[in-house]
């Protein structure tokens, strides 16, 4: 991974020679020019350019300058003047985008944490206090499972057996009517239960 660090690195450097990003440029604006300039104009024109790249490697500048050229930028542009020195410096940060979130990638591998391998006692330790976890946890489940069984089957026997009756409170004419009927009451008419 180091290795491939030291690659991107280096890809990224930016170009110290000020002529050969000149060149690059000059090339590209050739195609753009409708008539002569003179040598003052084309200096200027071109130290704008260079300000405006300063910082980026050649090979960035020059492939930007080729998909200028062939109409088939990463970035939007009107094709019908040429890029100002920003919309050319965006496209060469754009052509490098790919290889800076390598680059990020990269070091961020690089520069992860590495965890100490554990000691098998400590795993061993904070594996059981899981077990011990659950199996607690299970328990604790269970035990309010049957407090609601035993609550439900508490409320249920007090539902059917009805309002608490008071000792006294039914009188024997009360009671009768909850009795079977006596057969000299079934000759009156009524039928027998």
């Amino acid at each position: 991974m180091a290795v491939w660090r030291d690659r991107i690195l280096a890809a990224l450097a930016p170009c110290t020679d000020a002529d050969m990003v000149e060149a690059a440029v000059g090339k590209l604006l050739l195609g753009f020019e409708n008539g002569r300039q003179n040598a003052q104009a084309t200096q200027a024109r071109n130290g704008e350019y260079l300000t405006a790249l300063e910082g980026l490697p050649l090979w960035a500048i020059m492939e930007a300058a080729d998909r200028f050229r062939t109409g088939e930028t990463l970035l939007t542009w009107n094709k019908a003047f040429r890029p100002t020195p920003p919309e050319f410096a965006d496209e060469v940060r754009e052509g490098l985008a790919d290889l800076r979130r390598q680059q990020i990638q990269i070091r961020d591998v690089l520069d992860a944490e590495i965890l100490p391998t554990p000691d098998p006692e400590a795993v061993e330790r904070a594996r059981q206090a899981a077990r011990d976890a659950i199996a607690g946890k299970l328990m604790r489940e269970q035990h309010d499972q049957r407090r609601a069984a035993d609550a439900e089957e508490r409320e249920r026997e007090a539902i059917l057996a009805g309002p608490p009756i008071k000792p006294g409170a039914l009188g024997a004419a009360a009671l009768g009517r909850f009795l079977p009927a006596s057969p000299a009451r079934r000759t009156s008419g009524q039928p027998a239960a």
